[in-house]
């Protein structure tokens, strides 16, 4: 992640490095993190670095990190990868609001007072929650290991999975395009494109192989690129192209009809 001085922050199996264009500064156990298995870093608007490790949340004030301490919960039969204390994902929305997605034990939403934990039995499609992505709408989009997704409005979940369209139940990470169009990306099935009423997936009869998807990325020129565990695509048209060392780094823009 950049800050917003324009240092870059790195998350490793042996803490957080801090590049600031010029030297590394390296935080581990002596800085306060417990555990140095740093599995995602988000910075909010306030410009605080929070990190995600197997065993807690930790914010960083400056100089040293400290806990986030966040409430443990019973969900039923153990359902986390790692540890129910692991969050997947850390988030804050356009409201301020941050939404820790856990591994097993649902969802955690934090006001900046309160902590309110949303599971399956509130609805909440799987409590794996792998990603979370905040849509053009509001709209809040939560991607899980197990259960497909889950769509909130700040009221209610309404879920997508194999029954309903979606492709796979296990969704990896999501991307909004600049049309608004939503991918989701997954292990073993390709990547589904929501346009608002119905998904299309894409897998290797599309050009992609091995449909293993763990990045989605959209550049300033409207470009997708995905990392597959096939190697590295591009989406020009309505098919994916494979890019190796030597290209095709040219892009083909789709054409467009006169009349």
């Amino acid at each position: 992640m950049e800050d917003q001085d324009g240092a870059v922050w790195f998350g490793t199996d042996l803490g957080v490095t801090k590049f600031d264009g010029e030297s590394f500064i390296n935080y581990g156990n002596a800085d306060g993190l417990e555990d140095c298995g740093v599995w995602n870093i988000m910075i909010d608007k306030s410009g605080e670095v929070w990190v995600g490790t197997i065993s807690s949340v930790f914010k960083f004030d400056g100089k040293r990190f400290t806990k986030f301490a966040l409430p443990e919960t019973t969900v039923g039969a153990n359902e986390s990868r790692f540890s129910t204390n692991l969050a997947w994902k850390i988030f804050e929305d356009s409201k301020g609001v941050f939404w820790f997605g856990m591994d097993g034990a649902g969802l955690y939403r934090f006001d900046g007072k309160n902590i309110k934990i949303y599971t399956t039995k509130d609805g909440l499609c799987g409590n794996n929650v792998n990603d979370i992505l905040e849509a053009k709408d509001g709209s809040l989009w939560f991607a899980t290991r197990d259960g497909g997704i889950s769509k909130y409005d700040g009221k209610s979940f309404t879920n997508y999975n194999e029954s309903n369209g979606l492709t796979s139940n296990f969704v990896y990470t999501m991307m909004q395009d600049k049309t608004g169009d939503i991918w989701f990306s997954t292990l073993g099935r390709g990547v589904d494109r929501y346009d608002g009423k119905s998904f299309t997936n894409y897998q290797e009869k599309e050009g992609v192989t091995r449909n293993h998807i763990q990045s989605i990325f959209e550049d300033n020129m409207g470009r997708l690129w995905f990392g597959f565990s096939g190697g590295l695509f591009r989406f020009e048209g309505n098919k994916f192209i494979n890019i190796t060392k030597s290209g095709p780094w040219q892009w083909c823009a789709p054409k467009v009809s006169s009349n």
